[in-house]
C-alpha cells in the first residue's frame, strides 16, 4: 500500500511538469497566441462514482476519483495528459480478497484497493504539416497522426499492470463544438496476480502479451447556448476489437465504453469568471470490461464485466 501511495504521489509530480491536453479539439480550434502553445488548461477534478464494477467480482462498488488534466495545443497539434487516483470502497478491496481462497462478502471487507490510471493522447495535423489544405474535404476539417498509450497499477488481488500503445489517424469533423474520430492500431501489456496465486496453471499468464488489435475512438462537445446558461455536454466512446487470450486462457471479444457528461461553467454563471470552476454530472457503460464478456453463451460469463454508473464532480482549472 506504502508503495502504491508513493507510485500515485510520484506521478501526479511527473504529469505536472508533462506538456499535455484535456480537451484536445478545444485545443485545437483556440485561437492563436504568442507563445510556444497556443492554448494550455491545467485542472484537477474530484468525482464520486456510485455503482463502479471489477471483474470477478460480484457486487458494485463506490469510487473516489481524483484527477489531474492537461490539455494544449501548439502549431502542429495538440497533446493530451489524464491522471487517475481511484481509491474503491472495501467491496472492491485490496489484495489478497477477491482471490483464491479469498472470497468478498457482499458488505465488502478489508479496505478499497488504490489505482493508479494514466493516458496520453497527442496528435499532428497532416495540414499544419505539410501547410496545405488538402486534407481539408467534405465534412472534415483536418487529418492527423495520432497515437498515445497508458499505463495503470492496482494492489487488488489481480494486481494489473497495463501498459498498451495506440498509433492511427485521427479526423476533426465540422460540426458545432467539435467532434473527432479515430482508428488505431492497438497493442496491450497486462499483468494476472490471480493466477500467480493459483501457481500459473498451464494455459494460463502471469505476464500477459495481448495480440495485436484495433481500436476506435470519439470525442465530442456541443455547448448549450441555447440554455441561456453556461452548460455544455461532453463525451468519449471507445471500442476496442479481440485482442487474442487474457491471463486466465480465455479468447476476449471486442470492448466497448462511453462515457458522457453535463458540465456547468459555476465560476461564469455565479461570478463572470468563465473557465474557473465546473461542477459536472456523468453517466459511463462499459459493456465487456477488459475484453470479458458477462452473458452466456460465452463460456464462462466472467461477473464484473458490465459497469454502468453515474457520477457527479467539481474541477478547478488551475492555470
Amino acid at each position: 500500500m506504502v508503495r502504491l501511495y508513493a507510485v500515485a504521489l510520484a506521478s501526479v509530480a511527473a504529469a505536472l511538469v508533462v506538456p499535455r491536453a484535456g480537451a484536445r479539439a478545444e485545443a485545437a480550434a483556440a485561437p492563436a497566441g504568442s507563445g510556444f502553445f497556443v492554448y494550455s488548461d491545467t485542472s484537477v477534478s474530484y468525482s464520486f462514482n456510485f455503482t463502479t464494477t471489477e471483474p470477478n467480482l460480484l457486487f458494485p462498488a463506490t469510487k473516489n476519483v481524483f484527477t489531474l488534466n492537461h490539455v494544449d495545443a501548439w502549431k502542429y497539434g495538440t497533446n493530451y495528459v489524464n491522471l487517475d487516483i481511484l481509491k474503491s470502497d472495501n467491496k472492491d478491496p485490496e489484495a489478497p480478497w477477491g482471490g483464491p481462497g479469498y472470497p468478498v462478502p457482499w458488505y465488502g471487507i478489508s479496505d478499497g484497493a488504490l489505482e493508479v490510471y494514466g493516458l496520453y493522447r497527442g496528435s499532428l495535423s497532416l495540414n499544419q504539416m505539410f501547410n496545405t489544405v488538402a486534407f481539408t474535404f467534405g465534412p472534415v476539417s483536418d487529418v492527423s497522426l495520432y497515437f498515445g498509450g497508458d499505463f495503470n497499477s492496482k494492489n487488488n488481488a489481480m494486481a494489473p499492470r497495463k501498459r498498451d500503445i495506440l498509433v492511427g489517424i485521427q479526423a476533426a469533423l465540422k460540426v458545432p463544438g467539435y467532434l473527432n474520430v479515430s482508428a488505431s492500431f492497438y497493442k496491450e501489456w497486462n499483468h494476472n496476480g490471480i493466477v500467480e496465486m493459483q501457481g500459473t496453471p498451464p494455459g494460463t499468464s502471469v505476464y500477459v502479451d495481448y495480440a495485436a488489435s484495433a481500436t476506435f475512438e470519439a470525442e465530442y462537445m456541443q455547448p448549450l447556448t441555447f440554455t441561456g446558461i453556461p452548460l455544455k455536454v461532453s463525451g468519449n466512446t471507445s471500442v476496442v476489437l479481440p485482442k487474442g487470450t487474457d491471463g486466465f486462457g480465455r479468447d476476449t471479444i471486442s470492448e466497448f465504453k462511453t462515457d458522457n457528461r453535463l458540465t456547468l461553467d459555476f465560476g461564469r454563471l455565479i461570478a463572470d469568471k468563465a473557465n474557473v470552476f465546473d461542477v459536472f454530472v456523468g453517466y459511463r457503460f462499459w459493456l465487456n470490461k477488459f475484453g470479458d464478456n458477462p452473458y452466456p453463451p460465452h463460456v464462462p460469463p466472467v461477473a464484473g464485466t458490465l459497469e454502468s454508473t453515474f457520477y457527479v464532480g467539481v474541477t478547478w482549472h488551475v492555470f
